[in-house]
This record gives C-alpha cells, structure tokens and sequence, in this order.
C-alpha cells in the first residue's frame, strides 16, 4: 500500500533521452529530467496535479512540439509549470555576429552551448500554471508560436549575464499568444512575461490579451512585459538579433512597419520598465499595438531607450465596460474621469519617443508625460488624436505634460489635434527648446485655436521664451497660452529645421553593441572638448568618433588604432549650436549631446 501511495503521490524522473507522443504512468504528480537528458513531448496532452511541476536539472532540454499541458480538471485548478535550472555558465558555445561574407547563417543566430538548460515550446499551450516557464542559472528558453493561458506569470527570466558578452541573451519570444480568460491568481500579479535583471532578450509577433469579460480595478488586468532593471528588445523580429552594419544602420532585426510588431490588448498597462538609479534598462519596444490598454507603456529610470512606431487606440466606452468604479468596489479608483496615460516616462534619460500614433476619445488623456527626466530625450514626429467632439481647452487632455526639471528633453515634428492643451509644463517644470529655437525650430503643428498650445503653472518670476514656426497650422499668440506667475514673450522664427525623419541608427538603441553615455567637458564648450574613455573601451583597438550637427551632416570624423584615456577635438570652426558625438568600436558605442556657443 506504502509503494502504491508513494506511485501516486511521487514524481517520476526521465534518466535517459525520450520521446512521449502518449505520457507514461504516474507523471501527473510532477516530472524531473536529469541532467544531460531530453525529454520530447510530441502530439500530446498533459494533465498535471494540484502543485506538480515539469522539473529541469541542470543540463537538461525540454522539447515540446504541437502539445498541452494544463492543469488537471482546468476550472481553478492549478500546477507550478515547468521549472528550468541552468547551470549558471555561458548559452553560447560561438556568439552571434555579423558575418564577415556571404557566410554560415549561425553567425546571425550564434551556436548554443550544448551543456546548458534548453527549453523549446513550439505550437503549444502551457494552461492555469502559476509561472508557464521559469528560467534560472540562463536556462535558455525559447518559446515560438502556441499559448500560454491563464498562467499568473507566462514567462519568468530570472538574472542572468554573459561573462564574455552580457548584452547577449539567447531566450527569445515569437509568436506566441499570452491570456488570461479568468481570474484564478492574485489580480495584481498578472504578468504575460517578467524579466528580471538580464540583457538582450527578444520579443516579437506577440501577443497580450485579457479575455476576461469581468470587471477589474484599474491595476488587476495584468501587464503585457514586464521588465525588472531589465535590458529587451519588443519589435517585429523576436528570434533576430540586431547589429550595427557598416552604415551605421541595424541588420538582420527590423524592417518592420507599424502594427506588424506585439499586439496588447485590454490590459492594465503593456509594457511596465522600472529600473533603479543605478541599474537603468534599455529597451525597444517598436513596430507594436495597444487597443484598450489603460498605461500603454510606463518607464521608470531608463537610458538609451527608444519607442518608436507604436499604435496606441483608446477608447473611454471600452475602458468603462472593463473596470470597475468606486461605487461598484470600494477598492477601486477607475471612473470615467480617471486620467488614461499613453506613455509615460520617469527618471529617465537619452530616450526616443518617434513617429508614434496615439488615437483616443477621451476628455482626461496624457498622451506622453515626462517626469523629472533629465539628460536628452527627443519626442519627435507623433501624432496626437482625440476624437471626442466635446473637447475645450478646459479639459485634462494633454499632448505633452511635464512634471519637474527636463533638461535636454526636445519636442520636435509633433502633430497635436484636438487637445485640451497641447504641451503643458507644470509648476516648476522645464523641458529644453520645447519650441525649438534658432537653431532647430520644431515644425510642431498644433491643435485648433479653442486649445492651449501652451501652458505654463510656475510660482516664480522667470523670463520665459517660446520660439514659434511659421509652419504651425497656426501661430501662437496670447490667446493660446496660458502663463501663471511668468512672463512670457513668444517668437516667430522661420523654419529651419528640414528633416523631421530620423534615421535607422537613430533608432539602433538595442543593437547588442553596448552602449552608453559618453562623458566629455567643457559642455557647453568653446570648441576644444575632451572625451573620458570608460575603462573598458580602453582595451579596444580601431575605434571611429563621429560629430554630426542637428540636421545630421558629418562635422568631423576621426579614426584611432589606440585607445587612450582621453581624446581631445577641435570644433573651434564649427557654428554654435548643438551637436552629436558618437563614439564606435567592435564591441561598443557611446554617445553625447554637444552644445558649442
């Protein structure tokens, strides 16, 4: 009787390589793979009990092809998932690269280490598990196709990174469905994938959805991709690596257009980064779509990241029907003046924010806010659109709303229609030649008259200056800002400013080459700037520096076969304005923002 209980209750291990089209006896108490063995799990159904897990040891791989595995008895039962155990080495034998010809395709994708863990899902579904997969030690983790349904976590990569290469990751997501059609976990947990300290690991063609018809408090819907001090890339091309070519322009990853990337759907926010003051996350979220997402994309410390080419539609009737008022749970806030944010950045520096389409019905909406992000960040060549017919400038929609000192934050080539206030900087708020200046007008064009096209709350006596374009739909004047406590004296300049496109390695943020500030003084300078080398450049051989203007034509370009400590250049014979240095080696590539006078 004490074997026959031991039978039932106990998991069984798999000691040598298999294939299962149909599961053996006794797995549905939980499963371990030993070291160094393969389990394939072909064609088939895995019913799992209350608290069972797939278990891998270090070493072992873990293929599952066209299959399910759920919980046993669905409804709210539920199952641990599978639980991969790497072995805390490199995932790769060779890294990718770029090839040097026409070449070996595995130096786009690199060569995996044989020894380390290896999850494979392909077209499956993982069901009603608290995390799908659980990846520790850099347990690889590849998941293509299928879905991964009402699990509290889809996807959990814990800290891992390279010795040789950390900006390298081999796990990747690739079209592959996370959702949830009921609420079996702790609401607020919801998470389609959940990062947690690792470089480089990419998602595309996904998609997030809450299926859920019920209502919820306006943070229990879940969140698409979370990232935890976490470096990603969220474009179209999730199983591509991406690096810079001898152009200086991305290979091999993008191309995509929009909406051709992720899709989010009804969730509470999409994409959720939130480093630290010391551990800021780069990522690229591109080419996605969020319909009905009340934070499309929320950043809190980040550097180098770029958000570009997105689709963001909201609709205030969809949101009501998803969640819940006060009245109806007191643990609720959401109300149909509860303020929607499309994106909103924090802390945060040397950002992009381009070319994005932001569509909504709304009469409280921030399309993008900006908090206390000092350092550059541009936010560039979107498009704000309220529909609602009932808008004055009254009204709580804001195009661009910042919060606090912004320094070096530019925005520039936006369309604003039918706001409330176009941009709006709050008491005590800077952004840096938010209206362009001499030197690089915006081109911004902005909403009908009834609106403010700017408005200022400052308790101070500052002297502030707006440098209007004459390609504005209409020019400013008094009627469309409103100032307290500051004198404001707008300007009609003549349009300068050519080219509102950026280009590819504009947008190259997540290249796999790392990246980072440079650090360079005097700035502002004179012309003669020295540029500090960080200790790890300072092993490169053959590196390029690079200074283009704000219209991006090359002022200087110098090549070294040594890299010293330091590096000083001369721009003495170049105008004043502002300019752009980037440094580039094999393996790295830095930059800065420039202001000579």
């Amino acid at each position: 009787m004490g074997l026959l209980n031991w039978c039932q209750l106990g998991q069984i291990t798999v000691s040598a390589s298999a294939t299962w089209t149909t599961p053996p006896v006794g797995y549905e108490a939980g499963v371990t793979v030993a070291s160094g063995v393969t389990l394939t799990i072909y064609g088939t159904l895995l019913d799992m009990n209350n608290g069972a897990s797939i278990l891998l040891n270090t070493g072992a791989k873990l293929i599952v092809d066209g299959s399910t595995i759920q919980a046993a008895g669905l409804g709210t039962n539920t199952w641990k998932g599978v639980i991969a155990n790497g072995t805390g080495n490199e995932q790769f034998s060779s890294f990718p690269k770029v090839p040097k010809k026409a070449s070996d395709p595995s130096d786009w994708s690199g060569v995996l280490n044989p020894s380390q863990t290896q999850v494979n899902i392909i077209n499956s579904e993982i069901v009603n598990a608290l995390v799908g997969v659980n990846s520790t030690g850099g347990a690889i983790v590849r998941i293509e196709g299928g879905r991964i349904r009402d699990c509290e976590v889809g996807a959990k990569i814990n800290p891992y990174h390279s010795s040789l290469e950390p900006s390298k990751n081999a796990c990747h997501f690739m079209g592959t469905t996370f959702e949830w059609t009921q609420d079996i976990f702790s609401a607020s947990n919801k998470k389609g994938i959940h990062l947690i300290d690792v470089s480089g690991v990419r998602i595309g063609g996904c998609i997030f959805d809450n299926k859920d018809p019920q209502k919820y408090c306006e943070d229990d819907r879940g969140i698409g991709v979370y990232s935890d001090r976490a470096d990603f890339s969220a474009t179209s091309a999730g199983n591509s690596f991406c690096f810079d070519g001898d152009d200086g322009c991305v290979k091999n990853c993008y191309g995509g257009t929009k909406g051709n990337g992720n899709t989010f759907k009804k969730l509470s926010t999409g994409v959720k980064i939130a480093g630290t003051l010391s551990a800021k996350p780069k990522v690229d979220i591109r080419f996605s779509t969020f319909t009905d997402v009340l934070q499309a994309i929320y950043v809190l410390y980040s550097s180098g990241s770029v958000l570009s080419e997105n689709i963001i539609n909201v609709n205030r009737g969809n949101l009501n029907l998803l969640y819940s008022t006060n009245a109806e749970d007191a643990n609720c806030d959401y109300s149909s003046l509860y303020s929607i944010r499309a994106i909103s950045l924090n802390f945060s520096s040397d950002f992009t924010v381009y070319d994005n389409e932001i569509n909504y019905d709304a009469t409280r909406f921030k399309n993008i806010e900006v908090v206390s992000s000092r350092g550059y960040g541009k936010i560039q060549k979107n498009t704000f659109s309220n529909s609602n017919p009932n808008i004055v400038a009254s009204h709580n929609v804001y195009g661009v709303q910042a919060f606090n000192n912004n320094d070096d934050v530019e925005v520039l080539c936006n369309t604003f229609s039918n706001q409330g206030t176009d941009i709006y900087l709050d008491v005590g708020a800077t952004l840096y030649f938010p209206m362009g200046d001499v030197d690089q007008p915006t081109g911004n064009k902005f909403s009908a008259l009834k609106a403010q096209r700017y408005r200022i709350d400052n308790t101070g006596n500052t002297t502030f200056d707006y440098h209007f374009t004459n390609n504005a739909q209409q020019n400013p004047n008094s009627q469309g800002i409103l100032a307290i406590s500051l004198n404001v004296f707008p300007k009609l300049e003549a349009n300068n400013f050519r080219n509102c496109d950026l280009t590819c390695s504009e947008l190259a943020s997540v290249s796999y080459i790392t990246q980072a500030a440079l650090t360079l003084y005097p700035n502002p300078s004179t012309g003669l700037v020295t540029l500090e080398m960080p200790r790890e450049l300072q092993g490169e051989q053959d590196i390029d520096i690079t200074v283009i203007d704000h219209l991006g034509r090359e002022v200087l370009y110098v090549q070294r076969t040594k890299v010293l400590p330091t590096e000083v250049i001369d721009l003495s014979a170049a105008n004043n304005g502002i300019y752009y240095i980037l440094v580039r080696s094999a393996n790295y590539q830095l930059y800065a923002k420039l202001i000579l006078h």
